[in-house]
Formats: structure tokens, sequence, C-alpha cells
């Protein structure tokens, strides 16, 4: 609990070092005071059950409420242990060349739910439009908003990275694992499909990052690794997209960047398919004494 209090300590900082004109960060960060827990999910049931599991939740969702009362942070720890030990590791396994597959670590994938979450509140929620009318960027986006503010969610997190690793929040040694096991994971959502706002967001990421070279693959090994020459500086970039595109809430262009950057190429396609025997996600079975 005081790991991820720490990781609060400096969301200001975090919010100041965006890598966007001011204007695309001139906001107080709120909506993150009051409760955060970690907890061991014992039952649930209804939607949270069915469709892919949540690994963590922030609600609620209305900006306004936010703004007055904060949120209810919750971390499902369990839940993030199963889905690591069933899909992400054996994914990593599979579509990683072997050095970097030997860095996937459950800290590292912990690490990246916790910055994915508390990055929600990063960048813009209330902009103007160019018309002078005054709007939140999700009423801006319409149906485009999740996969976006969930690719911003990620991306941002993980250009955090360096910034917490220089105030000792994530150890120095950790900083490469956090990379290789954000790779990881984007086959493991990737699989969830582009008609799922997570699927999609992460499918945006993953082909912008390939074509800064961040990310390579390996056509002898059918492998990939990420080059850690080229990450930082991508992650930045990509960032910097996601921000721009919410702060200007121009809908006609993120329909642009979503087409351009949101369609499985024939490699991943292929790379994919080799997965098919791993769960694409777990399917909690509850016992109870009754």
């Amino acid at each position: 609990m005081n790991k991820i209090k720490g990781y609060l300590d400096h969301l200001d900082e975090m919010q100041k070092q965006l890598p966007v004109e001011p204007k695309y960060k001139a906001q107080d960060v709120r909506g993150l005071d009051s409760p955060l827990n970690v907890v061991y999910e014992l039952f649930t049931a209804g939607d949270a059950k069915a469709g892919v599991q949540t690994s963590a939740f922030v609600l609620p969702n209305d900006e306004q409420v936010r703004e007055k009362k904060g949120t209810k942070k919750v971390f499902l720890k369990n839940m993030m242990e199963a889905k690591f030990a069933k899909s992400l590791v054996p994914i990593s396994q599979r579509v990683l060349e072997p050095a970097d597959a030997q860095k996937v670590s459950f800290d590292a994938y912990f690490t990246e739910v916790i910055l994915h979450e508390i990055c929600h509140v990063l960048g813009l929620n209330y902009i103007t439009l160019p018309d002078g009318t005054k709007t939140t960027v999700g009423k801006a986006l319409k149906d485009l908003n999740t996969p976006i503010e969930e690719g911003k969610a990620d991306v941002v997190g993980i250009a955090s990275v360096p910034l917490l690793v220089g105030k000792g929040i994530i150890p120095k040694g950790r900083e490469n694992e956090i990379y290789t096991t954000y790779l990881a994971g984007m086959f493991r959502v990737m699989r969830f499909g582009a008609t799922e706002a997570h699927g999609l967001g992460v499918l945006i990421q993953y082909n912008y990052l390939r074509e800064k070279g961040a990310f390579v693959f390996d056509p002898a090994s059918r492998k990939f690794r990420v080059d850690l020459t080229k990450i930082k500086a991508a992650v930045q970039d990509l960032a910097r997209q996601f921000l721009v595109l919410e702060g200007d809430g121009n809908y006609d262009a993120v329909k642009a960047f979503k087409d351009k950057y949101g369609a499985l190429d024939d490699i991943t396609k292929a790379v994919i398919e080799t997965l098919k025997d791993i769960p694409v996600d777990i399917a909690p079975i509850f016992r109870t004494s009754y």
C-alpha cells in the first residue's frame, strides 16, 4: 500500500512532465483522493464475472463526481496473479526472444496495472473546441473515446517510468523488466479483439511502437524483442500523440489515427495464431460455504 501511495505522491510532477505543450496539461490532477486498496477477490457475479476479467478499477467514471468526491481505486491482486501465471507467462515464452522472456515479471506487470489506473487522470478531461464549445474529452471523441483513453493510460504510464526510477519509486534494475512485460502483455490483450476497447487501444500502441522500431520481429526465430535504445523515445512520442488527440477533441483526427494503427498485419496474425492453446483470459470459479 505504501508503495502505491508513493506513485500518487508524484502525480503532479508526472502531469507537469508530460511530453506535450503546456495547453495539453494545463489542468490540476484531481480524482485520486479517497480510498486505494489492494485486495483479494473472493466472489463476483453478474456482469463482473462475464467476459474479460477486471484486474483493477477506478470508479466512478463521471468527471464531475470524480472532481467533487474523488474515486475508489481497487487492485485485485489474486486476479492479476492468475492472469500472469496462466496467460502472460506462457505467451511471453512463445512470442519473445528468450533473453526478453526471462525479464518478464509479476512485479513489472503489477507496476504497469498501477500506472495504467492512476494515469487515467493525466492530460486533460475538459477541453474547449475550436468553435468555443466547452466539453469533456469523452463527449468529443464519442465511440472512440474509450480505446483512446485506455491506450493513453497505458503509454503515459510507461512513459513515466524513467521519472519514477529517478525518484526511487521504481527500482532501476526493474526498468527493462517493465518494457519487456509491456510487450508480452500486448499479445495477451490483443487477443481480446479490436472490437474490445482495451484490445484496440493496445493494438494501436503495438503498431505505432513497431513502426518506431521499439519492438523488433526476427523472421528467423519468429519472435519479438524490445529495442532498449529506442523504446523510451518511442513511448514518449506515442504518449504525445494520445495526449494531443484527446486535448484537441478532434474526432476525425482520432478516427484517422485509429484507422492507420488499429489493424492486425499478417505477421502479428500468424504469431497470435500460435497462441490458440493459451487461455485468452481466466474464468474464475469461486468456492462458497453454501
